[in-house]
């Protein structure tokens, strides 16, 4: 009877592990984790932007769709802008058409 109560493992000459294939599988491994962690780091930051635009960047704010919305209002309507002094605001529309009513009759009256 033997006093130990552990196994001894005896290998043979035969038996030695093979220490290059151990380093290049250990190598392959370390890169392949590299490469699956880079992986995932770059899909992590392409949905974080996506979800970034769509809730900030598409997103216009409400402020700023009233704000949008008063000023088409103003370009659009006759207004008073001051009615002591007489001065009304006109369509942006109707404003292009007299500026370029007025811009004709001065090129017709330098012609002359």
């Amino acid at each position: 009877m033997h006093d130990h109560d552990e196994k001894s493992v005896i290998l043979a000459p035969g038996d030695d592990p093979n220490s290059l294939m151990t380093v290049v599988v250990g190598v392959i491994s370390c890169v392949l984790l590299l490469a699956i962690l880079f992986g995932l780091e770059a899909i992590f930051y392409g949905v974080q932007q996506r979800e970034f635009e769509a809730k900030v960047i598409a997103r216009e704010p409400v402020e700023l769709q009233q704000v949008r919305a008063e000023a088409q209002e103003a370009i659009r309507d006759y207004r008073w802008i001051d009615r002591e002094n007489g001065v009304v605001g006109i369509p942006i529309e109707r404003a292009t058409e007299l500026l370029i009513e007025e811009h004709r009759g001065r090129g017709n009256a330098a012609e002359r």
